[in-house]
């Protein structure tokens, strides 16, 4: 299992809950090895996924960045 940690938050709310995870993962150290902290601090600051409109599409929206709206 390539799995090295798990890191859960919660909170009151679904935005506490992801600060506590942002703030978690701002101060999460590993050394050595690729780890997907960095994708997983873009999906929580994704405005999509902190509304909670999650879908089997949003991996690919994260990492194509922004869609430029007019």
């Amino acid at each position: 299992d390539p799995m090295l940690a798990k890191v859960i938050a919660h909170g009151p709310s679904r935005p506490a809950a992801i600060a506590r995870l942002q703030a978690a993962l701002a101060e999460f150290a590993i050394e050595g090895v690729k780890t997907n902290i960095p994708f997983v601090q873009l999906v929580l600051a994704d405005q999509a996924f902190r509304a909670g409109h999650v879908h089997t599409g949003l991996t690919t929206e994260v990492l194509a960045g922004p869609v430029a709206t007019s």
